[in-house]
Parts: C-alpha cells; sequence; structure tokens
C-alpha cells in the first residue's frame, strides 16, 4: 500500500512540474503565429490559437490564479512573503499567491485522491 502512495505522490509531483514549467519553445512559436496573423488578419483561427497554448496555460493557470486572488484576501502578509522568497529561490516565476493556492489545492486533492 505504501508504494501505490508512493508512485501516485511522484506521478502527481511530475505532472505538476509539468504544469508550471515554461516550455520556452511552445511560447516563442505562439508569438511567431501571432505575427503571421497580423499580417494576414482575414486568416486568423482564434480557436486554434488558443488550442496550441499548452493545457497549463490554458486551463491551471486561470484555475489557481482565481484561486490565488481569493488566498490573497485570507492569507497573511508573512506567508505570502515567504511563499514569493520560495518561488524566487526557486526560479518559478508564478504570483506567490498562485503557489499558495498550489500548496492549498495539493493538501486537498492528495488526500482525495488516496
Amino acid at each position: 500500500m505504501f508504494i501505490v502512495i508512493a508512485i501516485c505522490i511522484v506521478i502527481f509531483a511530475v505532472m505538476l512540474g509539468f504544469a508550471f514549467s515554461g516550455n520556452k519553445g511552445d511560447s516563442e512559436s505562439f508569438e511567431e503565429r501571432l505575427k503571421a496573423m497580423a499580417r494576414d488578419p482575414e486568416h486568423v483561427d482564434l480557436t486554434a490559437l488558443e488550442l496550441s497554448k499548452p493545457f497549463s496555460e490554458r486551463v491551471l493557470g486561470p484555475i489557481f490564479e482565481r484561486i490565488g486572488r481569493i488566498v490573497t484576501k485570507i492569507t497573511p502578509s508573512e506567508v505570502l512573503k515567504d511563499a514569493n522568497r520560495k518561488c524566487q529561490q526557486s526560479g518559478l516565476k508564478i504570483n506567490p499567491a498562485t503557489f499558495v493556492a498550489a500548496q492549498i489545492a495539493l493538501a486537498v486533492a492528495l488526500p482525495g485522491l488516496m
């Protein structure tokens, strides 16, 4: 049973890492597509443009940002300062409130998965 729990935690951590890792290649190609669409505005397909973004930018990012706004209102400033320090030290380029929101979501989701 312990092995199954450990495997689930590792898989979830890897998925979270992929969600928060910024893939520079995708964003550069996204910018190139935007420039190409600006040159030819008649052939702009916004659905394809939106779906070309990674899943983490389309779905997970907005969810954590919304939760982060709520967390900002109820979280002490010391906790947000500590989260900001941790984000800077780790190289994550996310809002500290989003980081705290992700921690809260993980604290709720992991026991729920078990």
